[in-house]
């Protein structure tokens, strides 16, 4: 296939990469298919990539995350041959880096040369993955007759497309939490709106009053009054109710929270002597949002 324009110089420049990481341990007759993910910075750009495509010899398929490229004929440099490509947004890849993945005979000395050259090496099952700023090389261990047939070649590309596959759906889950995470704290926010107007109109009145000059003592009891009703009625309307707590009731550490004690008969002993502030639950739900401060006989 002859090369065009910029998207097969990029994947020229990664599978050079690849050669370079190995630094002359591959050679002609100990490698597979590859398959080459190419992440773009722009949507534009990836749209300038897809014009370059042979006409007529690859299937393009879209993704959540970008483009899928199955060439019917092998694109090949020096001894690559492509039958896959992945065309990625930056924007959707978590890791930002460009990817290359193939089978190799010369696992170990592929390691050896990396490991030279001062690559990040991770070890798995059969397999090494090697790592840089900008690049991600999987590298699978191949055992494989030297000689393909057409249905083993077949079978490896069908391997390579599971991997894009998971790349896929690991790239969607992890925008799937994102969306998430980002609908919680929209609607938790949109749903604080209603409470928080209404504590706001609470504050502007009590303002006012202040702002009186001639407020006196009946007045301003009774602004206060007005604002106090007015703070009750938006925390009822969003499910919060008042525990009842009254003077001679028995002590109850559930509901109730001492903040002193002072002597008293036997008859008042561990009962409420005065209430500071009230108890305040979810209607309907088990738990405790604000416990009642007391003062208790002991």
């Amino acid at each position: 296939m002859k090369k065009k324009n910029v998207l097969w110089q990029k994947i020229d420049s990664l599978l050079n990469e690849v050669n370079k990481v190995a630094n002359g341990s591959l050679s002609a007759n100990n490698l597979t298919v590859a398959s080459i993910a190419v992440t773009a910075k722009t949507d534009e750009e990836i749209s300038e990539y897809l014009a370059e495509l042979p006409e007529g010899k690859a299937t393009i398929n879209q993704t959540e995350n970008g483009y899928k490229i199955e060439l019917s004929e092998a694109y090949s440099f020096e001894n690559f041959q492509v039958y896959s490509i992945m065309l990625v947004n930056s924007k959707t890849n978590s890791s930002g880096k460009d990817g290359v993945s193939f089978k190799s005979k010369s696992l170990e000395s592929i390691k050896a040369k990396a490991s030279e050259n001062d690559y990040k090496i991770i070890d798995g099952v059969n397999k090494i993955i090697i790592e840089n700023e900008s690049l991600t090389i999987e590298i699978d261990n191949d055992t494989k007759e030297d000689e393909k047939t057409e249905s083993s070649v077949e079978i490896l590309k069908a391997l390579e497309e599971e991997k894009l596959k998971r790349i896929e759906l690991l790239s969607d889950f992890q925008n799937y939490q994102k969306r998430v995470e980002l609908e919680k704290s929209t609607w938790g926010a949109i749903s604080n709106i209603g409470i928080v107007k209404e504590i706001l109109e609470i504050h502007d009145d009590i303002g006012l009053a202040l702002s009186d000059e001639s407020l006196n003592i009946e007045n301003a009891r009774s602004s206060l009054k007005s604002a106090q009703e007015k703070l009750i009625s938006a925390v009822e309307r969003v499910g919060i109710e008042k525990i009842s707590v009254a003077l001679g009731d028995d002590f109850d550490k559930e509901t109730m929270e001492a903040v002193s004690t002072i002597d008293s008969g036997s008859e008042q002993k561990n009962k409420v002597i005065a209430v500071i502030s009230s108890a305040y639950k979810y209607k309907n739900k088990d738990g405790i949002l604000s416990a009642a401060k007391v003062i208790v006989g002991k």
